[in-house]
């Protein structure tokens, strides 16, 4: 409840409905091919900057590793 300054009051209520989403977990054994910069040379996953992680089936990692 809410009181203003010349003593009116209000309230309110709402109620929120959440419906979960039907989520498909597709679990795979993916294994990592190689790291490239970005220039597609082949890496260490210790090189300081954007690394590029390739792997089986076919997805890509981007990351950037900063020290």
């Amino acid at each position: 409840m809410l009181t203003d300054s010349t003593g009116c009051q209000a309230s309110s209520s709402c109620v929120v409905y959440v419906n979960p989403l039907a989520i498909e977990e597709i679990v795979h054994n993916k294994h990592l091919l190689k790291i490239v910069d970005i220039l597609g040379k082949e890496s260490s996953p210790n090189k300081k900057g954007l690394l590029f992680y390739i792997y089986d089936d076919g997805t890509v990692e981007k990351r950037i590793i900063i020290k």
